[in-house]
């Protein structure tokens, strides 16, 4: 059994999404890798049911521009004293810091592993955040770890060619699903039969076109204002101005927002779901990654709403139960909305078939294959 320390250098109870942490050290203690995440917290440690992952919290000065870097003090520390070289430590960009005194205290196996460019950037505080966690360690230290891993293949492309360097040898895993946590529920009994919800499931902030939907919901009209609900599960950055800005629309009957969900409990709270939302914009961050929240909507066999970006057609190009909009403008949402409604029963009927398209192709297991393989043959090939 070989030994897997995961650094995740944020407060893991306030994370909205744990599934690939969850799911990733699943799948690679299915191949004969212990997995201890290192991380901090903020109100009470996460302690997942039904996981075989070990999760070891550490205290950090709970202070904006400190938090990170006290923790990452008290587990290399913690590190240095607990473990041994032959040992696996998977750092993100940010804790490229943590990796440069790891090999150079104990050489340790580091991989780093790249899931997003910088997406939030709205103050000098961003930008110093940006600066300390992703450019200055990317230049300073691209060439401390010993392997690398990407959520695609777009992404590592713009990180060679933001920091002028080439990565040859490399495993991509992208995002995925437990298709099995995603099961589809029957509906509750007594709603109308004209009543469509639309769910969008992530994290909520402007850059990922919740605004725009918003909108595109205030001009709908006739028997589509009527019918037409959104929830919003998921807690972000902009979640008081969305909801502001949904009530200066009139939109109080047609919009709910649910805020931050455990990921055990999110299923139940998509039962009534019609069909998804994945607004996102054509935006560079958003062209690169892999989201997570697509996967999802998959698994629950219901149609989806999405815009024309790379990220989307990657995963679902040709698929009959998907309403692609024109582009990311608040008529194209209209439009597409309009669209799924006026078609819900057809759209429904060929979702059925997206569970088995999820479980051939995305589900989270075959993911962490990828990574297990990748980490046997880079460290213990030879032994």
């Amino acid at each position: 059994m070989q030994n897997i320390y995961w650094i995740d250098l944020n407060r893991f109870d306030q994370k909205g999404n744990k599934a690939t942490w969850l799911e990733i050290s699943e799948a690679l203690i299915k191949e004969k890798f212990v997995v201890t995440l290192l991380c901090g917290f903020k109100n009470e440690k996460y302690i997942p049911k039904d996981y075989q992952l070990r999760i070891k919290y550490f205290k950090a000065v709970d202070v904006a521009g400190l938090f990170r870097y006290s923790l990452m003090a008290n587990i290399l520390f913690w590190l240095v004293r607990r473990t041994s070289q032959s040992d696996i430590v998977i750092v993100s960009p940010g804790a490229l810091w943590l990796g440069f005194f790891l090999k150079l205290i104990k050489k340790f196996n580091v991989h780093l592993d790249v899931r997003t460019v910088p997406v939030e950037i709205y103050n000098l505080r961003d930008r110093i955040d940006h600066l300390l966690f992703w450019r200055l360690p990317f230049k300073l230290f691209k060439r401390v770890p010993d392997s690398f891993s990407f959520i695609t293949e777009l992404l590592k492309q713009s990180v060679e060619q933001e920091f002028y360097t080439s990565f040859l040898d490399y495993v991509i895993w992208r995002s995925g699903v437990n298709i099995r946590h995603f099961t589809t529920l029957k509906k509750k009994s007594g709603l109308q039969s004209d009543r469509f919800v639309i769910t969008y499931l992530g994290v909520v902030t402007m850059n990922r076109g919740i605004d725009l939907v918003l909108e595109a919901l205030s001009r709908l009209k006739g028997i589509y204002k009527e019918n037409v609900v959104l929830q919003v599960i998921g807690d972000g950055h902009d979640l008081t101005r969305l909801k502001r800005i949904s009530s200066d629309l009139g939109l109080d009957k047609m919009v709910v927002f649910k805020g931050y969900i455990q990921y055990e409990l999110v299923p139940k709270h998509l039962r009534d779901t019609d069909c998804f939302i994945c607004s996102l914009p054509n935006r560079p961050e958003w062209n690169v990654s892999s989201p997570i929240k697509v996967f999802e909507y998959l698994a629950c066999g219901k149609p989806i709403i999405l815009t024309p970006i790379p990220a989307h057609k990657n995963i679902v190009k040709n698929k009959n139960f998907v309403v692609w909009t024109e582009g990311d403008r608040v008529e194209d949402f209209a439009r597409a909305i309009e669209y799924a409604y006026g078609n819900r029963v057809i759209l429904a009927e060929a979702a059925k078939k997206a569970p088995d398209f999820v479980r051939q192709n995305c589900e989270w297991k075959v993911q962490g294959k990828k990574l297990a393989n990748y980490l046997k043959r880079k460290y213990y090939a030879s032994k």
